[in-house]
C-alpha cells in the first residue's frame, strides 16, 4: 500500500457502511431492550410461549448474521434448539 492508496481511499463509501452498522446497531439494541422489558415478562413460565419467542428470536438473528455475511451463519442451526442447558456450577 503506498500514501497515495490511502490518500485516495474511498472513505465516503467507509462513512456509509459506518453509518449504516451504527443504525442497524442502534436498531438491534431497541429490539434487545424490548425483548427484555416485554417479551420475557410475557413470557412467564409457560414453556409454550417462551419457545414461540426463542423462535422468533432465533429467527431474526439468523436473519441479521445472514445480512452481515457471518461465516457460516456464525455457528447458528437452520432451526432453533430449544433444550435447557444448565449452567456450570448448576446440578
Amino acid at each position: 500500500m503506498t500514501y497515495q492508496n490511502v490518500v485516495q481511499a474511498p472513505l465516503e463509501r467507509m462513512r456509509t457502511a459506518a453509518d449504516e452498522w451504527a443504525a442497524l446497531k442502534g436498531k438491534l439494541d431497541t429490539l434487545t431492550q424490548d425483548a427484555r422489558s416485554t417479551m420475557a415478562a410475557k413470557a412467564g413460565d409457560d414453556s409454550s410461549t417462551r419457545e414461540a419467542y426463542l423462535t422468533v428470536l432465533h429467527s431474526v438473528t439468523l436473519a441479521v448474521v445472514r445480512k452481515l455475511g457471518c461465516e457460516d451463519d456464525a455457528g447458528l442451526t437452520q432451526a432453533p434448539v430449544l433444550t435447557e442447558k444448565k449452567w456450570r456450577g448448576e446440578r
